[in-house]
C-alpha cells in the first residue's frame, strides 16, 4: 500500500517527508499541493481508496474539490474529522453535496480525546 498526504505548504510537506524518511516509511510521500489542484492532476486523479481529511474545509466544499482524488469504486471513501459542531452546523450542506454526485454521508457517534482535548466526530463520505 502506499501512503500519500497533500499539504498544502512546502513547507510541511518536506517535513511529512523527512519524518517518513526517518521512520523509515518508505511508503509515505507528501505532495505540496492543495487538494483540489491534486485532484487535477492526470497522475493523481482518481487513484485513492481513502481520503482523509482534518478540520480543513467545510464538509460540502471537501466532497466538492476532493471526490476526483477517490478511485471510481463503491468501497471508496472520504473520512473528514471534525468537531461535532462543524458536524452539525454543515451536515445539511454537506448531505445535498453528497447526494449531488450519488454518495451518502454517515457520521460516527462523538468521542472525547484524551487529556481534555475536546470532542470529536467522524463523518464518512461514500457511494
Amino acid at each position: 500500500w502506499q501512503l500519500t498526504g497533500v499539504e498544502s505548504k512546502q513547507r510541511k510537506a518536506a517535513f511529512v517527508e523527512s519524518a517518513a524518511k526517518a521512520l523509515g516509511l518508505v511508503n509515505c510521500r507528501a505532495l505540496a499541493r492543495r487538494a483540489r489542484e491534486a485532484a487535477r492532476l492526470p497522475a493523481i486523479r482518481h487513484q485513492f481508496d481513502l481520503v482523509v481529511a482534518r478540520a480543513v474545509s467545510g464538509t460540502a466544499e471537501l466532497i466538492r474539490e476532493c471526490r476526483a482524488l477517490l478511485r471510481e469504486d463503491p468501497s471508496s471513501a472520504m473520512v473528514l474529522y471534525k468537531t461535532p459542531d462543524a458536524v452539525q452546523d454543515e451536515w445539511d450542506a454537506g448531505e445535498r453535496a453528497a447526494a449531488k454526485v450519488g454518495w451518502q454521508l454517515q457520521r460516527s457517534d462523538p468521542f472525547e480525546l484524551p487529556h481534555g482535548q475536546g470532542t470529536r466526530q467522524f463523518v464518512i463520505a461514500r457511494r
